[in-house]
Formats: structure tokens, sequence, C-alpha cells
């Protein structure tokens, strides 16, 4: 009989088997995506010649929950309440573990075949790595929304498998690492504000820092629902919680600060502060229309620029105006945390994941100065004229 899920198979002869990897999957009322992601990682584990111990770790109402303990019951996989924390939730997963290696993966995705063979098999190939990265693939419900979705650099951290033979920092969409390694780093840190985001990023920045590489792996590959990304309005609410976590991070990762050069948020707040100086100084509220004015002709700016450049086709500019008006969310955020704890500091610096970033990211930071200073010489010019 072929090798199925669960610490305790029926697969005659191998009751006493140690599983060559344990999947920690964290979940909150998606009863309906467990099915299908059970199902394919039961083939992924046929697949990989061996037992694997696959770890449901819930915190669904009791309705959402008897679906899930019932789908899990039938194909051998284990049932855990937990915390509705995700962080809390993998840790769990992880104490429960008997593996050496356990894989993240998310409750919205599915498993290709070869996905649990793909990241044994560099372990294999590289006994030293203490992590693996491999490619989530978005898929299903393309919505006319998915075009702006798809241009916010939110989704393009999801490529980072294919995109580089070593990753800094990984999303637990699809991500391992040796159990042993986590425990020498200390799992996911529970303490960060909010139930879920940053402690992926958190965690493997530890991992790099203990001295581990991250292996990437785009033949490792788990499908991405759409379905869980929409409306266009919860990613605006993830985007700000998401800044608010980059603050945290940049709290507790001392060593990867950076000075930074004007970005448009911490430009913005410069020019309202002193365009209501001048307004108060004027008795007059016309000046403070101007960094809105300023803010606007930016997002409009800096795509066309891109555009203009053949970093982005012309019929995906109002798109990424989109797009880029959600990351400035995310940015603002950011900035918003640092000031609401009085530190100035945010407006000239950042988290950067690698001392290179900086000259990855040149072209790109080149033009969005170029623009925020084209715009304020016209802002300026258009003040000038209606103070004349």
């Amino acid at each position: 009989m072929a090798p199925r899920m669960g610490t305790r198979p029926v697969t005659i002869g191998e009751s006493d088997s140690v599983p060559i990897v344990s999947v920690v999957v964290p979940t909150h009322g998606r009863a309906e995506l467990i099915a299908p992601l059970l199902d394919s990682l039961s083939v992924s584990a046929v697949n990989a010649g061996g037992l694997v111990q696959v770890l449901i770790v819930d915190s669904s109402d009791d309705g959402d929950a008897r679906i899930i303990s019932d789908d899990c019951a039938r194909v051998g996989a284990e049932f855990i309440r937990g915390d509705v924390n995700v962080r809390k939730k993998r840790n769990l997963g992880v104490a429960l573990s008997e593996a050496p290696v356990v894989l993240f993966v998310d409750s919205d995705v599915t498993a290709e075949r070869g996905l649990i063979a793909r990241h044994l098999e560099m372990y294999a190939r590289q006994p030293l790595l203490g992590g693996v990265l491999g490619l989530t693939v978005f898929e299903g419900d393309l919505r006319p929304s998915w075009r702006i979705i798809a241009l916010t650099k939110f989704v393009r951290i999801f490529d980072f498998a294919k995109m580089m033979p070593y990753a800094v920092w990984a999303t637990c969409s699809n991500t391992s690492y040796r159990k042993a390694v986590l425990a020498e780093v200390g799992g996911f840190d529970e303490s960060f504000p909010f139930r879920l985001g940053g402690d992926d990023v958190d965690l493997a920045f530890r991992v790099n820092d203990a001295g581990y590489l991250i292996g990437c792996e785009p033949d490792a590959v788990v499908y991405h629902s759409r379905k869980t990304w929409y409306p266009l309005s919860a990613l605006v609410r993830r985007a700000a919680r998401w800044g608010q976590m980059d603050y945290h991070l940049y709290q507790k990762h001392v060593a990867r600060r950076s000075i930074d050069a004007p970005r448009v948020s911490s430009t913005f707040v410069v020019l309202a502060v002193a365009f209501i100086v001048c307004a108060t100084l004027e008795r007059s509220g016309y000046p403070l229309l101007l960094p809105l004015v300023w803010l606007a002709l930016v997002v409009v700016g800096i795509p066309v620029a891109n555009a203009c450049g053949s970093r982005l086709a012309w019929n995906d500019v109002p798109a990424r105006v989109v797009a880029f008006s959600i990351e400035l969310v995310n940015e603002g955020s950011t900035l918003y945390a640092f000031l609401k704890h009085g530190k100035l500091k945010g407006l000239w610096s950042r988290l950067i994941a690698v001392p290179e970033q900086p000259v990855y990211e040149w072209a790109d930071r080149v033009t969005d100065l170029w623009v925020q200073l084209a715009m304020l010489v016209g802002v300026l010019g258009l003040w000038a004229w209606a103070i004349r």
C-alpha cells in the first residue's frame, strides 16, 4: 500500500516509521479550501515515497471545525485546535511535528505532485541548508481587479523562488525549515502585534543571521487561490497591517537598518507640514490643497515615467496607478507607526534585506525621486502663479 498521511498511518509494516516531513497548516474559517489541499498533499506524499505527517491547526468556529476535522480524518491528517494567532498555531504545529523537516503551507493553496519531494531533494543536495523556499503560483477566480493586485509588490514576492538561488526572507505559503534550525532560532515570534503578518519575514531573517541559507527551489510548487485576495479593499487593509509590521521588524532587526532616499510618503509629510505653516501665516486654506495635488500628480507620474522607460506596458498604467496607491497605504502605514512612537527616523530610514538591495532598486528609486522633484517644482509654480 502507498504511504498515507498522519502519525498513525494504516500502511502495513510502517507503523513505527518516522515521517520524512511534517506539513503544518494554520487555518481559520476556510473549511471549503481544506479538502482540496489535503487531497493534493496526499498525492504529493505518495510521490515523495515516505510517511508524511500533516497537521492542520485550526481556530475556526465549531461548524467549520467539524467540517475540517472530518476532512482530516478522511485522509489521515491530524486535526488540532489552536489559538487564533497564526504564529502560535505554527509554533504548536512545530512542537507536535515528528519529522526532521517542517514544511509550512497556507490553507488557501494546493500542492503540486512533486512539492514534498522537491523540498526534500534540496536538503539532500545541499546538507547545510537551513530552509527551502518553493514557488507560489496564483490560480483560479480571475476577476478584473486581479490586474491591479498582480501589479503590486505584494504579489511579486511570491516569485522569489525563481528569481534568486537563495532567499533572505520567505513567506510561509510554501517554505520548509529543518526542525533543529527552528528550535535553534526560537521559532515564530509570538510577541508581535496583530494575529498574523511579519512573523515569516522575521523568522527567515533570524535563520539567515544564524548562519544558515534558505535555498530557492522553483520546482517545488503550490497553487494559491486568488479568491482569498479579493476584494480589493481587503488588500488595502492587509497593506496597512503589513506596513505597521514593517515598523516592528525595523525595531527588532537593528543590523538591517539603512539610510533611505526620500520616499513618497515621507516627502508628503514634510510638504504637508510646510504648507500648513504657510496656510497659517497667510490665513488661507489654499496652501493645504497643494500637498494633495502633489501626491496625486506623483501617483500618476511614477507609473507614466516607468512606461516611458519601458519598465511598464502603457496599457498597464491605469492599473499600476491603483496598485501604486495601495503600496502607498503600506508605506504610509509604516511611517505612521514611526511617528506614532515619536521616531522621526522613519522619514529617512528603512529596513533592507541585503546590502545589495539599494543597487537592485536603483533605477526605480531614481525614477521616483525625479518624478517627486518634477511634481514639486510644478506645485510650487502653481502656488507662485496663484498668489501673484
